[in-house]
């Protein structure tokens, strides 16, 4: 069962931060990221699970989610960011 105290993110919505944790529950994804729990495309699982502990940003589009990794390095441009993936999850 989905805890309430989980985030759906609104169209053009971005959660940003350190990606804590990735777990199912009932066919979603919940991704602890920041302060937050967001709750995801099960189909984004797979790809979340080896970024636990990176800075992360996930925009969710009318189309799908992107995903964004921050440099790890804390002298890096914190500004500065890699698009790596367009998630094509029904949204």
């Amino acid at each position: 069962m989905i805890d309430s105290k989980v985030y759906r993110l609104g169209f053009y919505e971005e959660s940003i931060g350190d990606l804590h944790n990735v777990r199912e529950a009932d066919g979603y994804i919940l991704a602890s990221i920041g302060p937050a729990v967001v709750v995801l495309p099960h189909e984004m699982g797979a790809e979340l699970k080896p970024l636990i502990g990176s800075r992360i940003g996930i925009l969710r589009t009318e189309q799908d989610y992107r995903l964004r990794i921050f440099p790890a390095s804390k002298t890096a441009n914190a500004s500065k960011s890699t698009l790596i993936n367009t998630m094509r999850c029904q949204v």
